[in-house]
């Protein structure tokens, strides 16, 4: 999905920035903006999904950090994907604490096994 309508310069795609409508022929930063802060990610505030999950520790879980993504960007990135994004998060969600689950039984048959 492009960020803006498609134009060709020098024989490559470029995209019009929705932000400032260039070609981005003078080095708009909008010509990264499906890859630095897209909009379906909350932009380039202190609320965007990666700063979140950067605070918040979960860069190094990556089924909870995930389940943040695709919960910050449901139904933003594509209106009609709102709820297949709830079901990726809810997917991740559950794969953590199957995890969790299978964790904890090992450790209690471990604790159980001792002498």
């Amino acid at each position: 999905m492009s960020d803006g309508p498609e134009v060709m310069l020098e024989g490559a795609p470029l995209f019009l920035c929705k932000t400032c409508g260039t070609d981005h022929k003078n080095g708009c930063l909008g010509l990264f903006s499906q890859v630095n802060h897209p909009s379906h990610y909350g932009g380039d505030s202190q609320y965007e999904c990666i700063k979140v999950i950067e605070a918040w520790g979960l860069e190094k879980d990556f089924c909870l950090g995930n389940t943040l993504k695709y919960i910050s960007r449901a139904g933003k990135k594509d209106p009609n994907q709102l709820l297949t994004d709830l079901e990726k998060a809810s997917w991740y969600l559950n794969r953590k604490i199957e995890r969790l689950k299978m964790e904890k039984k090992s450790v209690e048959r471990s604790i159980s096994d001792r002498p």
